[in-house]
């Protein structure tokens, strides 16, 4: 099974499931296009936890902040 990065709810699915999940970013972005910040923020914060080196997590979380 592919997963559809423009799907939300697939998205959001695999994250409830998996905190570790790799892709949070893409999942962040979405939120943020939809000008849910706070969701997008909480969803970095999350997802740098267990990947402190991604530079779109960090990237999308400081669009957050500002």
């Amino acid at each position: 099974m592919m997963l559809e990065l423009t799907d939300r709810l697939a998205l959001e699915k695999q994250f409830a499931e998996d905190f570790s999940f790799p892709l949070f970013a893409v999942l962040a972005d979405i939120y943020f296009k939809e000008r849910d910040y706070s969701r997008s923020k909480q969803v970095c914060e999350i997802g740098l936890k267990h990947h402190p080196k991604s530079v779109d997590g960090a990237y999308i979380l400081a669009l957050c902040k500002s």
